[in-house]
């Protein structure tokens, strides 16, 4: 969460309401990138329900329809369970 939350500080809290509305966050969790593992679809949703709530901090309803991609390693293995959530 503190990676995350410190990109996002960064980056998307800088932006005025106009700006963020066309922003699309994808992620992939540091310890998957290159490595071939992938996160369960309950620490994909964890993730994204802390974005969400991280980017209301600064944008309040704006960050309801704000679309949070999960971009690790989904594959035919385990692509039913990411996207059931």
């Amino acid at each position: 969460f503190q990676v995350v939350s410190s990109q996002i500080r960064e980056v998307l809290f800088n932006l005025d309401p106009d700006d963020f509305k066309k922003v699309i966050v994808a992620y992939e969790p540091v310890w998957a990138i290159g490595t071939g593992k992938t996160a369960t679809s309950e620490q994909a949703q964890e993730m994204h329900a802390f974005i969400r709530s991280f980017l209301a901090e600064s944008f309040g309803d704006l960050a309801k329809s704000t679309p949070i991609l999960y971009g690790g390693s989904c594959k035919p293995s385990n692509a039913a369970e990411l996207f059931a959530r």
